[in-house]
């Protein structure tokens, strides 16, 4: 009799702790996705735009690019001039991102914000050819970072 009581509070507790979580992440969703909207004022983004499913390669595109960036523009995002930004593109209130800048992977892309607008935006798409490279890696990442922040 004990044991059926153990596994029914075992249950029970694994059940209240499903949904605490289930409601908890979506309120971060929307939070995240209202928080990222009220950012967007004259603002340039670096987007780690992934899926639900990740492998060790896009894991490692995320390490290398956040990285890259914050080996060189480490004044500029704590300057609030570049803001790193991981978002999955399959969650409702990201798939808009898909047809926005084009998206076929799991990609890096720099993105300058005018307003609440999209004024320009580069996916760097070289970072599949070259994450087995980390240092020709870095330098694409780098050299595309800086000449998006110069506006070239």
């Amino acid at each position: 009799m004990k044991i059926k009581m153990i596994i029914a509070l075992v249950l029970v507790l694994f059940a209240a702790a499903s949904l605490l979580y289930t409601f908890t992440s979506d309120s971060d969703s929307r939070a995240s996705e209202s928080a990222l909207q009220a950012e967007n004022t004259d603002q340039i983004y670096a987007f780690y735009l992934h899926g639900n499913k990740r492998c060790q390669t896009c894991n490692t595109i995320e390490t290398y690019s956040h990285e890259a960036i914050l080996a060189k523009f480490g004044d500029n995002t704590e300057s609030g001039e570049l803001i790193w930004k991981t978002l999955n593109f399959e969650e409702p209130e990201n798939e808009h991102y898909i047809t926005e800048f084009e998206l076929y992977a799991h990609s890096l892309v720099l993105v300058e914000f005018e307003g609440e607008q999209i004024k320009r935006y580069k996916n760097l798409e070289k970072v599949w050819e070259l994450v087995g490279d980390q240092e020709a890696f870095y330098q694409y990442v780098q050299n595309e970072t800086e000449s998006f922040l110069e506006g070239i």
